[in-house]
């Protein structure tokens, strides 16, 4: 395998996966891996979010053309003179409808895989019990359940309240539900086990074609105070089992102190509107960046720089 940037050409043996059957790359920006096993994977994974039902192809192919690789330093000197100072780059999340301004060096050592991750402000000032905005999503809230020196820990407060509401119904309404009380059951049962106590008490008092009234008409004040009480123990024991189950049942568990860290994807540094047109401008057939680890390539125009070896079904 050969590799070049800004002087000759890279040879590089490629695979890309797709549902559709065809003899030649049309002219656009097509992507492909340097494993058939990533290659298949991906394309079965997109067949599926578009409801596909398709056999997936994998075509084995040879790239020669110019590659971009950020990791090579005369690629990193070519992009850096042509990088505004702020570069604005779109979430991956929710089809890129958010995004955020990062300063130009900080966006070529993304691009390279490599970043230092530093504490939310946000984070630093909570308390153990705030809520906080997420930052990929503000319209939301993280729930503090503990902190210390140095970590904080972070819990989607959405669906920490579904989990509570869950396991304190007493029967199986959605499939969440069943998940839900499958994993934190024993938190909510004292409760649940109080009010269909009760539930039983008052049917029994009901003539032979009398109606149940709706929960919680049938308690009395006594009994009303002492379910909310009984709700509350609830809640608070199901942030105790929350913090002891962890990232199994996804606790986020965030440092407080900038910590470095690679990165699984690179791919969203390089789709945007500075870097792109960028690499474009100064000649290349194409760039290499992450996703999920392994190493992808955006090829501009396949038609020109690409040749179809094979093909197999995967």
């Amino acid at each position: 395998m050969i590799r070049s940037c800004g002087i000759g050409k890279a040879r590089l043996t490629l695979y890309h996966g797709t549902p559709y059957s065809f003899t030649q790359f049309k002219d656009r920006t097509t992507h492909f891996s340097d494993t058939f096993d990533f290659a298949c994977r991906y394309a079965r994974e997109k067949s599926q979010d578009a409801e596909m039902d398709a056999d997936i192809t994998v075509f084995e192919c040879e790239f020669e053309g110019r590659l971009f690789d950020i990791n090579y330093a005369s690629c990193e000197r070519l992009l850096k003179d042509l990088l505004p100072e702020k570069v604005y780059v779109r979430s991956s999340m929710f089809y890129g409808m958010f995004g955020k301004e990062y300063p130009r060096d900080l966006v070529i050592q993304l691009m390279k895989g490599r970043a230092t991750v530093y504490p939310e402000e946000s984070f630093l000032k909570a308390k153990t019990g705030d809520r906080v905005p997420k930052p990929e999503y503000a319209q939301e809230n993280l729930m503090v359940l503990k902190k210390t020196r140095d970590y904080i820990y972070l819990f989607d407060e959405k669906r920490f309240y579904d989990i509570l509401d869950a396991i304190t119904r007493g029967y199986h309404r959605y499939h969440s539900d069943y998940d839900y009380q499958k994993e934190f059951g024993n938190v909510g049962k004292e409760y649940v086990d109080y009010i269909e106590s009760i539930r039983v008490r008052e049917r029994e008092k009901l003539p032979l074609f009398g109606g149940m009234p709706p929960f919680p008409d049938f308690l009395n004040p006594e009994e009303r105070l002492k379910a909310q009480e009984m709700k509350k123990s609830a809640e608070e024991r199901l942030k105790v089992e929350i913090l002891e189950k962890g990232d199994r049942v996804f606790l986020k568990k965030i440092p407080l102190k900038a910590i470095s860290e690679d990165l699984d994807d690179t791919w969203t540094f390089f789709e945007n509107d500075s870097v792109l047109p960028a690499i474009k401008g100064l000649g290349f057939d194409g760039y290499v960046a992450k996703e999920r680890k392994e190493n992808t390539y955006a090829i501009f125009s396949p038609s020109k720089t690409i040749t179809i070896i094979k093909d197999e079904r995967c």
